[in-house]
């Protein structure tokens, strides 16, 4: 640091090695785009014909077979409100950890894997004490003025949803 109080360049240029990179998994649920970490996910499998459990909440899909594990399935498009689209070739479903728990997740199209500083998440916004948005991570500035939302998929589910997926 400099008499003023600032930091040389050289000081600048180590500080930005030092900074933190973080890879994320970009992933579109009906028009928006999404990110989460790539090290909560485990693989990505092509959308299969899923085994339904009856009494579920509409966005639980069932489960399906991983080698030879019962992994619970939920619709993000469902469980974020997305009007209903037709399973393409390029659903997937996301083999994830939820608090813990082997998910998979289905998504409309997985689109890249990225590479981001620190710095360049933004806090997510605040809402009113009435939506429950937790689950957002923070914010990743695209193009222009609009943003890719980072999930954290340990807090997709309230606990209550968790408790559901445990009966499973």
């Amino acid at each position: 640091m400099n008499r003023s109080g600032r930091l040389d360049s050289a000081q600048k240029e180590n500080a930005v090695k030092e900074e933190k990179f973080h890879q994320f998994i970009l992933f579109r649920v009906g028009e928006e785009e999404y990110a989460t970490d790539i090290l909560k996910v485990y693989e990505i499998t092509s959308y299969k014909k899923l085994t339904k459990i009856p009494a579920m909440p509409p966005f639980v899909k069932g489960v399906l077979n991983l080698k030879g594990i019962v992994v619970p399935v939920i619709d993000l498009r469902e469980k974020f409100d997305v009007p209903d689209k037709d399973i393409t070739k390029f659903t997937v479903i996301m083999i994830v950890d939820v608090s813990g728990r082997v998910m998979g997740v289905v998504v409309d199209k997985v689109n890249d894997i990225i590479k981001v500083r620190s710095s360049e998440i933004q806090p997510p916004p605040r809402f009113s004490s009435g939506l429950k948005a937790n689950f957002i991570r923070g914010m990743i500035k695209k193009e222009k003025d609009l943003f890719t939302i980072v999930l954290d998929m340990a807090k997709i589910l309230s606990d209550t949803e968790l408790n559901i997926m445990d009966t499973l």
